[in-house]
């Protein structure tokens, strides 16, 4: 159906002065949002401005349209007569009406901005014809507020009782769908109309329009005019996201040398995970390393077929539900001889075990205890074979067997001695439980298991970093224990990371760190995360942090991402979180344009040469938009570089099962060599505090 507006009565006349509350486009909003699918509802209103001589024109049309209507009136009859007395008083009703004119005119003809000629089409589309007048009836009755003196009607003739000849009949709709189309400006009548008439329909919707169909502020703020195009080739840039431009949408960047922290928030399934998958391949195809930690384990999947090209460098540790039960090796305390290397290690296994299990400062004595045991073993693997490395399986045996501890002690400092030997023993034997269940829980999972089990490590962070390797790692989702993986591999990588300081800045290549869900190595308790994320933009770490609301994220490590960080995108939030987001960008974003967000899209803020860009809207960016599609794979878990070394489960768990009598045995025997050295030497036999010194002093 097809309905032109014009004036009912001379444009002199002016329409009703509507207040801003309730939001004059509120009814349009309300009748479009009673569309069903398949059905649609159009409102054009065209605008011709009047300038110089036009306005002038215009306004002298106005004024004789006054004179002819409100002009003096004059007593015909006692002119005809020759009576040129005064006319009697007129009627006091008769005075409010001329007085209610004079005042609309010059409202009209005085202070109301421009002139305009305008054209209004309405155009409803339904597959019914009942439907289609429903839509128009709605549209109609939006217009109805604007009524006063003045008010909008169809043009047309009707036929009372027969039908109404208006824009749709069949001989005017093709003008009407010429113009309405092509924005011909042919009115059926001269309609003029004031800035102040219009002042309802030259704005977007205001905050007073309250309807859920209407496209808020914060899906319209446009993207700083100089953001780089992404190309596919320009490994200087990271895809950012979609923007609307006026040859389509298009793909833009944000350029590496800018990039240090990026902290992602959004509802799940609303294009966050898809768009950090999209950045990270790119990322490290272009010859960067990168390790993606993803609880889900479904990231992996979509990234690993567009690695194929890079299969080489790519390290795959899957600890998901349904994944190969082979893994790489890991061992937390195999040791290269530095004295800084060990401390990082014990400080890493520390700070898994307290971001996963909460300890916080009531925790005291199951930190020392972690701390102690770290650091016996992390002692001892200096002194062993690389085929008989204590892994994190060994710290319930020196919990627990008096008798492998008393071959350990010796080759202990000083210090650690005297707390086994002095204080240890004094702990009631439930001390011990929080840290050996866990590790026991550990244990029994055959894929995590063949993982950690393995003394002689092909998983080494410190090289991935050195060497630009891929790392893809799924510590799954079950529960504390998949926590404390996820951790150990975090924390791993942050005191690694620190470990570069013995590297001259310029050869401190950046390594690309992607976290999911990054509440799971956040403890509140602890705030380590925090403190390294501070440090570690100094020693290469890129950081990418993704998770579904800022709130669940401790107090430190949120002030530390929002201090530091380079770019900041969100989806749509919780009303809570899209406050705490919006406080972010000098609320210049409202808090409800972020709760109201569509799928798929986001707003940001980012910097660019340098400097924080306004916030501004884009849609998300998938890894098929970024890369070509990669040929099909029938086992893209098989590829080089994504096994483990050839080790198979049976021989880990052998290897375990054997392994603290090996030790033990190796312990004892060089303990054994130390003291026939001493004694064929002529001295007196040594004693374990002095053992311990003389160890210490050879490290």
């Amino acid at each position: 159906l097809r309905t032109e507006l014009v004036l009912a009565r001379p444009s002199v006349e002016p329409l009703a002065r509507l207040s801003p509350k309730p939001d004059p486009l509120q009814p349009f909003a309300a009748a479009t949002g009673r569309l069903r699918s398949g059905e649609d509802a159009s409102v054009c209103v065209d605008l011709l401005p009047a300038s110089g001589f036009r306005a002038a024109c215009l306004r002298r049309r106005l004024r004789r349209e006054a004179r002819r209507i409100h002009g003096e009136r004059r007593d015909w009859a006692a002119l005809l007569n020759g009576d040129q007395r005064r006319r009697t008083r007129p009627d006091p009703q008769e005075q409010v009406e001329r007085r209610g004119a004079v005042q609309a005119v010059d409202a009209k003809l005085r202070g109301s901005g421009e002139l305009f000629e305008a054209q209004i089409l309405l155009r409803g589309e339904a597959p019914t014809r009942g439907r289609a007048e429903a839509a128009m009836s709605g549209l109609l009755a939006a217009f109805r507020p604007l009524a006063e003196r003045n008010y909008l009607k169809a043009s047309g003739v009707p036929i009372p009782g027969v039908a109404f000849l208006g824009s749709d009949v069949p001989l005017r709709r093709g003008s009407f769908d010429r113009r309405f189309a092509t924005g011909l400006f042919r009115p059926a009548r001269k309609t003029i109309l004031t800035a102040r008439e219009l002042a309802g329909f030259l704005k977007p919707p205001t905050v007073y329009c309250g309807e859920r169909n209407v496209l808020r502020s914060g899906a319209l703020l446009s993207p700083p005019p100089d953001l780089p195009a992404f190309e596919k080739r320009r490994d200087d840039l990271i895809p950012l996201g979609k923007v609307s431009t006026e040859s389509g949408d298009q793909i833009v960047g944000v350029r590496t040398a800018d990039t240090f922290f990026t902290y992602i928030a959004g509802r799940s399934r609303y294009g966050k995970t898809e768009a950090a998958i999209a950045q990270f391949a790119h990322i490290v195809r272009a010859g960067h390393g990168g390790l993606f930690l993803d609880p889900h384990g479904d990231g992996l999947e979509r990234i690993e077929p567009y690695l194929a090209e890079v299969a080489e460098r790519v390290v795959r540790i899957d600890l998901g539900p349904g994944a190969c039960v082979e893994q790489p090796g890991w061992n937390l305390f195999e040791l290269g001889g530095s004295a800084a290397e060990s401390e990082a290690r014990v400080e890493a296994v520390v700070d898994a075990f307290a971001s996963a299990l909460e300890w916080g400062e009531r925790s005291t004595r199951a930190i020392n205890l972690t701390s102690q045991a770290a650091a016996a073993l992390a002692a001892i693997a200096g002194r062993l074979d690389s085929e008989l490395a204590p892994t994190i399986f060994q710290i319930p045996t020196l919990l627990s067997d008096s008798e492998w501890r008393e071959a350990v002690i010796p080759f202990l400092p000083r210090a650690d001695q005297r707390f086994w030997t002095d204080r240890f023993t004094l702990l009631a034997p439930e001390a011990i439980t929080p840290v050996t269940n866990m590790v026991d829980r550990l244990r029994r999972v055959e894929r995590v298991r063949a993982l950690l089990g393995q003394s002689k490590s092909t998983y080494r962070v410190r090289e991935a970093m050195d060497e630009g390797k891929i790392v893809l790692a799924c510590p799954g989702t079950g529960g504390t224990r998949d926590r404390l993986i996820a951790n150990l591999l975090l924390f791993d990588l942050l005191h690694a990371a620190r470990g570069r300081a013995d590297l001259p800045p310029a050869e401190r290549k950046p390594f690309w760190v992607f976290l999911d869900e990054v509440q799971s190595y956040d403890g509140a308790a602890s705030g380590n995360l925090a403190a390294l994320l501070e440090q570690s933009a100094k020693f290469g770490l890129r950081a990418v942090l993704l998770n579904q609301n800022p709130e669940r994220l401790s107090a430190a490590t949120l002030n530390a991402l929002t201090t530091n960080r380079s770019h900041l995108l969100a989806s749509t939030l919780n009303s809570h979180a899209a406050s705490l987001i919006a406080k972010e960008w000098g609320k210049r974003v409202r808090p409800e344009a972020l709760t109201e967000l569509q799928r798929f899209r986001f707003i940001a803020q980012v910097t660019h040469k340098g400097s924080l860009s306004a916030p501004f809207a884009l849609g998300g960016v998938r890894v098929e938009d970024v890369l070509k599609e990669p040929a099909e794979q029938s086992d893209p878990k098989g590829q080089p570089g994504m096994a483990a070394d050839g080790r198979s489960v049976a021989e880990v768990s052998r290897h375990l099962e054997t392994l603290d009598d090996r030790i033990q045995v190796e312990l004892e025997r060089q303990r054994g060599d130390g003291e026939a050295e001493g004694q064929s030497a002529g001295g007196p036999e040594p004693s374990p505090h002095a053992q311990g010194e003389e160890v210490d002093g050879d490290g």
